[in-house]
């Protein structure tokens, strides 16, 4: 069967990759996209809610309790049902109760119901295909490199015997499977298992394999497969690739609001009290971007961003509230050395004295000690905040207006108060 006619049978797609860690799906972005979940990370239950309930009911006993470690299930998601969605995976450890403790796999959207799609083309797996007579494999160049061989490395398994060679001793029965499927139309065209296989510097990868028979003989055995192995690692590095975007800014490198939200439930430990907290405001940088670019205006951030990062040395985590304000969480911070943060801060920005951007920011602190409430300790900051900044606000517009008519090399006229 030529590559064209698979083609036309098996429908090339994107896939979405998950790892369940038995309580909670940690997904990327493809995935993401496909569920419309707002977040990478999905607690079981929630998951379940989101296909219907025939589906839901299966996936919540092959994860409870089951004998069967492979996951093939078609499923009608409930936000949008003209379509359908192929979840597969394989359970690569459960618990002496059989509950599942930890698997990974992929999910794609179906044409139709009938659709039996297989990844052919994809830059994120090693792609392989077996000549079923000759015993013989080609392995695409993601495969050689997911292993750690070059391409043109003559020491990589060139038939199906060497490559089972690279198989853990443990993993030879999902092997086995795969030679029987390939002599036994009884077992099926379609195969699927966890397999780890010895890197070139020795140690052993875990993949999840994939394959289908594309074509037997009169006597029933495969004279042509194909397949994939999907790197764990690959995933886990999508999965956190995802969550960084997530977590942090792109231009600052600081943390989001998202993040704070989910990181002050770890802050809210005895252990850390008390908490100080620095609200900072970066001024007139409307002012900046109308004037000179926003260009400029992302260096004025920046350099502010440096200063609070270069200035304090104890634990801090430095969250952009907004286009121009951030937060600053010092644990274990009284009011005391909070008041020495913001002296710091002040002697640090004087002191950049350079031909780039001034450095102009106002500043406002308060203290959780415990009994206070998170909104309230932030609004105490801001206000303090506020008010500092009115009584710079004249001395910081003249500092930066002196900078853009340098720049600009005439007088500018800006009317818009707002900082």
């Amino acid at each position: 069967m030529l590559i064209d006619d698979i083609q036309q049978n098996f429908s090339s797609f994107s896939p979405g990759f998950w790892i369940f860690t038995g309580t909670v799906f940690k997904i990327d972005e493809q995935m993401k996209k496909i569920f419309h979940f707002a977040s990478n990370e999905i607690e079981l239950e929630d998951f379940l809610k989101s296909i219907d309930k025939k589906s839901a009911d299966f996936m919540q006993a092959f994860f409870a309790s089951s004998e069967i470690n492979i996951l093939n299930l078609k499923v009608k998601p409930i936000i949008n049902t003209d379509s359908y969605l192929l979840i597969q995976g394989s359970v690569i450890e459960r618990d002496s109760k059989g509950k599942a403790l930890c698997c990974s796999g992929y999910c794609i959207e179906l044409k139709t119901q009938f659709s039996v799609p297989r990844v052919l083309h994809s830059n994120e797996l090693g792609e392989w295909d077996w000549n079923g007579i000759s015993g013989e494999c080609q392995f695409c160049d993601n495969y050689h490199h997911m292993l750690g061989y070059d391409p043109a490395d003559n020491d990589f398994p060139k038939t199906f015997d060497e490559w089972v060679e690279l198989v853990h001793p443990d993993d030879l029965d999902a092997v086995e499977f795969q030679r029987q499927s390939s002599m036994n139309p009884e077992f099926g065209d379609k195969f699927e298992c966890s397999v780890r296989l010895r890197h070139k510097n020795g140690h052993y990868v875990w993949t999840i394999g994939k394959g289908f028979v594309a074509q037997r003989n009169h006597l029933g055995h495969a004279i042509s497969l194909y397949g994939t192995n999907q790197s764990l690692e690959i995933i886990q590095k999508k999965y956190e690739s995802a969550l960084q975007k997530i977590s942090m800014d792109s231009l600052t490198n600081t943390y989001t609001r998202d993040f704070f939200s989910k990181k002050w439930k770890d802050l809210q430990n005895s252990n850390n009290y008390p908490i100080s907290f620095l609200y900072i405001d970066v001024c007139y940088l409307k002012m900046v971007n109308d004037t000179l670019g926003h260009d400029v205006g992302d260096e004025m951030i920046l350099k502010s961003v440096k200063i609070i990062e270069q200035t304090i040395q104890m634990t801090k985590f430095i969250i952009r509230m907004g286009g121009d304000e951030f937060l600053v969480i010092l644990p274990n911070c009284t009011s005391e050395l909070a008041s020495a943060c913001i002296n710091n801060l002040i002697k640090a920005k004087s002191r950049c004295e350079d031909h780039t951007i001034p450095t102009v920011f106002a500043m406002g602190k308060s203290l959780m000690t415990g009994k206070t409430s998170l909104k309230d300790t932030i609004s105490a900051a801001e206000r303090e905040m506020q008010k500092n900044k009115e009584y710079s606000r004249s001395e910081d517009r003249a500092v930066l207006l002196s900078y853009i008519e340098s720049i600009k090399k005439k007088k500018i006229e800006y009317h818009d108060t707002r900082i």
